[in-house]
């Protein structure tokens, strides 16, 4: 279905800043107030502050990578980001509103202790299911998906504050 050539830059500047923020949560050599502030920084950049963003790199290009594949992503992040702002303002927005959720949440001060099953799960909403979240609605934005069954796909917040799993969800829906 996505036939278009630009649609795919869409998931890959998707995937680069989401991958940034992994290897940002997931670093054992910086502290969890580094990791927050960190976040904070690409949140203020994602919403336009680009005068963050050589800081941004800088700090991001001293950090060791979790896999040597993920280094060249740690030392390039301006130019991610200047790809970023190229995309139409619906795509940006849709990338605000979720990366802008995942970040809250990975920052907030429980999320660095994982000690029960609903922890897990919480955790688990704000790594993966924003991103299946942000992911079909672009789908539906670009007109791949209905409203009827982007509803069944994601319900609304309300309904379901944590423990999404897109992969049970898509295949309810479809």
């Amino acid at each position: 279905p996505f036939s278009c050539s630009v649609r795919p830059r869409y998931f890959f500047i998707y995937y680069g800043i989401g991958r940034m923020l992994d290897e940002i949560e997931d670093n054992n050599s910086i502290h969890g107030d580094e990791k927050s502030d960190l976040m904070s920084i690409v949140k203020e950049v994602l919403h336009g502050d680009t005068s963050k963003l050589e800081h941004l790199e800088g700090r991001l290009a001293n950090l060791r990578p979790t896999d040597d594949r993920f280094s060249n992503l740690l030392t390039t992040a301006s130019t991610l980001f200047y790809a970023y702002e190229s995309l139409p303002p619906r795509v940006r927005d849709i990338g605000k509103k979720h990366f802008s959720e995942m970040i809250d949440g990975l920052s907030a001060a429980d999320m660095r202790r994982i000690r029960n099953p609903e922890d897990l799960h919480e955790y688990c909403y704000y790594s993966t299911g924003i991103i299946g979240g942000m992911i079909a609605r672009l789908i539906h934005e670009e007109g791949y998906i209905g409203e009827e069954t982007m509803s069944k796909m994601m319900p609304v917040p309300i309904k379901r504050a944590r423990g999404i799993n897109p992969s049970r969800d898509w295949a309810i829906a479809l």
